[in-house]
């Protein structure tokens, strides 16, 4: 198992959480949570709630979360959030 761990933050200033990876053969996609984000604060609480392991299923998110994940980054690197920072992928 080879989990990658990514925190996108949308236009919106909205903050998605994904866990991603490879068991062998198998390619699985889990969305989960971001909580405890604090600008006093350091630390970020990262929840994933697993899933049943489907090959099939797995294998059509992760194919969706590609396109998704291209469109997010192209759209973070040239836009800024409310706050008029630039944001930066």
């Amino acid at each position: 198992w080879s989990p990658v761990f990514e925190i996108i933050c949308g236009l919106d200033g909205s903050i998605k959480f994904f866990l991603h990876g490879r068991d062998g053969e198998d390619s699985c996609f889990n969305p989960g949570f971001v909580n405890g984000i604090e600008k006093c604060c350091n630390v970020l609480l990262l929840e994933v709630e697993p899933r049943q392991r489907e090959r099939r299923f797995c294998n059509e998110i992760e194919i969706e979360f590609e396109v998704e994940r291209e469109e997010v980054s192209r759209k973070l690197l040239l836009g800024k959030n409310k706050r008029g920072v630039f944001l930066f992928w």
